[in-house]
């Protein structure tokens, strides 16, 4: 399963720390054996990057997302990976967004906006999925906004949680505040979590208004 929202609704979950084991001789093994692999799909050099980042070995998956580009500059598997390794590896956000973005492009030039029967979409929820924290970060608030409706409209998924925050960062707070209640009601604990602190910093500001 991919990485439900955090408490502060900003950051993705993180892998554990990097270690050394996969990397040789200066030069990232290409190790594609990890449990989600077959999700991510593509070639070996991308699916081993995939496993790269779920160590949490960006270095690593850094350089295979640049092989992977090297082979094939129209792969959206290869920029979502060199987006997401700028992100969490680099902090580079404007690049990160470039590749997110280049990404998002390739995939719907290919399969369109709803992908149909049979198309891995895996790798495009995770592209969607990366922008809408990628824009967050950029305080982008309303393309955050309008990525979590993408992902509801074409892939059927609810990620409306992660509309309060930045609700709440346009002053748009009655808005923040039903959402923030939806998702304090989640079963979901991550969903849960970002609603009942969105829920709390809403009406903090309201009380301070007022």
């Amino acid at each position: 399963a991919y990485a439900q929202p955090t408490a502060q609704g900003t950051d993705p979950v993180r892998p554990p720390p990097a270690t050394s084991s996969t990397v040789a001789r200066g030069r990232p093994t290409l190790d594609d054996t990890c449990s989600s692999a077959d999700t991510m799909g593509g070639t070996k050099v991308e699916r081993a990057a995939w496993c790269a980042a779920r160590r949490g070995e960006y270095v690593s998956m850094r350089t295979l997302a640049s092989r992977a580009l090297e082979e094939n500059t129209r792969s959206h598997r290869a920029h979502f990976l060199m987006g997401y390794a700028q992100h969490f590896g680099e902090g580079n956000l404007a690049k990160a967004l470039h590749h997110l973005e280049e990404a998002e492009r390739l995939f719907i030039a290919a399969h369109g906006k709803k992908p149909g029967e049979g198309v891995n979409w895996r790798p495009y929820f995770r592209t969607l999925h990366e922008l809408v924290y990628v824009h967050g970060e950029m305080d982008h608030h309303q393309a955050k906004i309008d990525y979590v409706d993408a992902i509801e409209r074409r892939l059927g998924m609810d990620y409306e949680a992660l509309k309060a925050w930045p609700l709440l960062k346009l002053k748009r707070f009655d808005e923040a505040r039903a959402v923030a209640k939806r998702a304090s009601k989640r079963q979901e604990r991550g969903h849960r979590a970002v609603g009942l602190t969105a829920l709390w910093a809403v009406e903090s500001e309201m009380r301070q208004r007022d």
